[in-house]
């Protein structure tokens, strides 16, 4: 079998940061833990859309505190698979949204790629 080989150079390969690579959810929902009152059920998912107005108010604090950005903990496939995409020779652009009311994640989220 013939071996081709081709010119990655142009090849550009985008990964999103939360979820991908960045443990987001499980530290969203360890401080959402810490918060939690005596008697009220624990959250054991984090859901996106209709979110009540006092999960989102506590979510947004936490998203507003100083390094709980910077301090997303890796996750291994997701740094498995940028390992593989250099080591193919793929340029890699990290893609990732801050939330509007969140400056300090764009910071943040730039110093932990």
């Amino acid at each position: 079998m013939e071996k081709i080989e081709e010119d990655l150079s142009d090849n550009v390969a985008n990964i999103d940061m939360d979820g991908s690579t960045a443990n987001y959810s499980k530290a969203m929902l360890e401080a959402l833990e810490t918060m939690r009152s005596p008697g009220e059920p624990v959250i054991e998912a984090i859901e996106f859309k209709d979110t009540p107005p006092w999960l989102d108010a506590r979510m947004m604090y936490i998203k507003n505190r100083p390094g709980f950005w910077l301090n997303l903990e890796p996750i291994p496939l997701g740094m498995l698979v940028l390992d593989l995409i250099r080591e193919v020779g793929f340029i890699l652009n990290v893609l990732s949204k801050g939330p509007k009311r969140t400056h300090i994640a764009w910071m943040e989220k730039v110093q932990w790629a």
